[in-house]
């Protein structure tokens, strides 16, 4: 059985939709593309935690709550000036009819990421020990403020540029560019982090340093593939379509630092270090699983709902991501306790208790990011920048409210409740404007399964870390067999993991015969 055939055979038996057969290379071709995408992010993310230690030992809690909130303040201007920039590259580069167009696209999108970041920071930048007495109750960090300011500007620039590799496919430029960027930024990082012992000033120095370097480099190289060009419609169009996704970056902000922010003012600077490590976790989510995949399908969606049968192929494959998520966010949730214990210092073992928390808030996260495919494809992007500027400010009081009661635990649990509102809330609006047959019948199954398996761990709880991760093992991977189980494979798809398994025992045999007659 062909690929065709397990994205069209269940169409007879009415198990799936229907999905025409000329897209049915798409799943491979994301697949291939994530996988090569996720190599950056993943390698940072190990490398992450291989520091740990190191990190941990060098910095205490109270530092890295400093560090979070000078990024977060840095992360705020960035968020409102933004205009979801690279989203419009990815749109308006494959709405454009031609190649001539396509540049334009790319190089106005350039320059008005540069600009506005620019404009944004600025007047910040002027506002450094300002900033630095409301938030620290002292002008001391001005100076970490100021490089974290233009990183800001040059991660944006660098965004840009990478999107274009992007809009062209370029998986394998992008993740060589990635790939650079964490050895020089981690290299520094030792440098100055553990041979020089300048703290977190070696960490947000070094960003600012490779980050410009890169930024600034790539975009040179991206604007002679282009050409400098301005579209003065191009910019109206852009200003028509992101100024509404202001509150969709609002919220996206206020998820990823109301909950650090509100923790210190009802918490201490430790409590938002031991929430940002089990923070780390959760995220490890996006990185492992829904920035590769974004960074492809983000460009390619378009592509695919040009074409007869696009909304069952963007089901389809929400679907088989879906499955990936929920199985990465098991195996996260049920081993966070024992690698906090492994790799951090005692005094951040707190965190094991908020990782399963975050880790759904994550999956939440995936999702609703995943179901914006819709109204970014229509364009209608009003609605759903209402909804989220009001989530953004709802989530701001409920961690405050809820962080007062439960301090880390209860901001973890805002986190939560505002993503699942999003979730639904993003649904709802784009199936209004370009439904898509969803498979939610096996959606459930796919969660309903997650959560039961991480329950089923929680009786081994209070083992020695090694022992505790060796015990979970199979708890991980009875994920697939208990899917089965419950009746999640459509027949087509039963076939076709049976003609792959026939396929695999019979190139064993082949190699085991060649074998025995070698001998």
């Amino acid at each position: 059985m062909s690929d065709c055939d397990l994205m069209t055979g269940p169409a007879m038996d009415g198990a799936l939709p229907p999905v025409h057969e000329s897209l049915a290379p798409r799943l491979r071709e994301v697949m291939q593309h994530t996988a090569v995408y996720g190599l950056g992010p993943v390698l940072g993310q190990v490398a992450s935690f291989l520091l740990l230690p190191l990190y941990t030992q060098l910095l205490s809690p109270a530092d890295y709550g400093t560090l979070e909130v000078i990024v977060v303040v840095g992360t705020c201007l960035n968020v409102v000036f933004g205009f979801q920039a690279v989203t419009q590259l990815l749109r308006f580069y494959h709405t454009s009819e031609s190649e001539r167009d396509r540049q334009a696209a790319v190089s106005t999108a350039m320059i008005f990421t540069g600009v506005l970041t620019t404009a944004a920071i600025l007047p910040a930048d002027a506002s450094r020990a300002r900033i630095s007495l409301a938030l620290f109750g002292t002008d001391d960090h001005a100076p970490l403020l100021r490089l974290a300011f233009w990183s800001m500007v040059y991660s944006n620039v660098l965004t840009a540029a990478l999107g274009y590799l992007r809009a062209r496919k370029m998986s394998r430029a992008f993740t060589t560019v990635s790939v650079a960027h964490l050895v020089c930024t981690l290299s520094l990082n030792l440098l100055f982090v553990a041979g020089l012992r300048r703290g977190v000033e070696g960490i947000l120095l070094s960003q600012f340093l490779v980050t410009g370097t890169f930024g600034l480099g790539l975009a040179a190289w991206v604007f002679r593939q282009t050409r400098v060009a301005v579209s003065l419609s191009r910019v109206r169009e852009m200003l028509a379509f992101g100024f509404p996704l202001i509150g969709w970056s609002l919220a996206i902000f206020a998820l990823n630092a109301a909950d650090r922010l509100a923790l210190s003012e009802v918490g201490s600077l430790t409590e938002v270090g031991v929430y940002s490590l089990a923070n780390r976790f959760g995220m490890a989510l996006l990185v492992f699983v829904v920035t590769p995949f974004s960074h492809f399908w983000a460009a390619e969606r378009f592509a695919v709902a040009k074409q007869p049968g696009g909304r069952d192929v963007i089901a389809r494959i929400f679907t088989y991501f879906f499955v990936v998520l929920c199985f990465s966010a098991l195996a996260v949730s049920v081993w966070v306790g024992e690698l906090v214990r492994l790799m951090a210092a005692e005094q951040f073992w707190a965190a094991a208790r908020l990782g399963p928390v975050l880790v759904l808030a994550y999956v939440l996260w995936g999702t609703f990011d995943a179901l914006m495919a819709g109204v970014l494809i229509e364009g209608g992007t009003k609605a759903v920048g209402a909804l989220t500027g009001i989530m953004a400010a709802t989530h701001v009081g409920l961690c405050v409210a809820l962080g007062r009661v439960l301090l880390a635990g209860g901001v973890a649990w805002a986190k939560v409740i505002t993503l699942a509102v999003l979730t639904v809330g993003v649904y709802v609006i784009a199936q209004r404007q370009y439904p898509i047959a969803y498979e939610l019948g096996r959606l459930t199954k796919v969660l309903g399964v997650a959560v039961t398996l991480f329950l089923a761990s929680t009786l081994f709880d209070g083992f020695p870390p090694l022992l505790g991760i060796a015990i979970n093992i199979p708890v991980v991977l009875a994920f697939p067999v208990v899917l089965a189980a419950v009746g999640f494979l459509v027949p087509a798809e039963k076939q076709w993991i049976t003609d792959r398994a026939r396929a695999i025992g019979g190139r064993l045999r082949l190699i085991a015969t060649t074998r025995q007659e070698g001998r």
